[in-house]
């Protein structure tokens, strides 16, 4: 059975098809900020400033480029879901909003419609996928565990719909 997306891998992929993002490479930081409207710089730490048009990401200079671009999709996330200055909310909020955000990661840096650019046939395409997508290969695996972990959902649901049907 072909892989079925979420309706949140869905609404991913609607809104980066919208803005023209078409393939791995317009996954870039330097890309997205373009077509998004955000301002990238570098710092001691990575976070985001957010106060009404103005979207500013500073992201931590200290740490290599697959490491920074994780960060970039993170933040982005944190700003598809919401809306609030990093800085001004309080830490326990922060963290739960992270969590939020990382599953939204997952599903933005490599998003439904460029599954394609995997080659699952190689059995390296976790790398081959961190290579293409520019992400480290942490993020790749947690891409996968989220879709088996969806489409084990999936199956579940329909092995008990059959089980009704058959009781019927």
């Amino acid at each position: 059975m072909p892989y079925s997306p979420t309706l949140l891998e869905g609404a991913v992929s609607d809104i980066l098809l919208h803005k023209k993002i078409l393939s791995p490479k317009d996954l870039r930081p330097e890309f997205l900020s373009k077509r998004f409207g955000i301002e990238i710089m570098t710092g001691k730490t990575s976070y985001a400033y957010i106060d009404s048009d103005v979207k500013v990401f500073v992201l931590d200079k200290k740490v290599e480029e697959k490491e920074r671009n994780y960060q970039f999709h993170k933040l982005f996330a944190h700003t598809l879901l919401h809306e609030e200055n990093h800085l001004e909310i309080p830490m326990e909020v922060y963290e739960k909003h992270s969590e939020e955000a990382e599953r939204l990661t997952w599903v933005e840096a490599i998003p439904y419609h460029m599954l394609r650019y995997i080659d699952f046939s190689d059995p390296e395409f976790i790398k081959q996928a961190s290579d293409v997508f520019y992400i480290p290969e942490k993020v790749v695996q947690n891409r996968i565990n989220f879709m088996i972990q969806q489409q084990f959902e999936i199956d579940e649901f329909d092995n008990v719909n059959e089980k009704v049907k058959n009781f019927a």
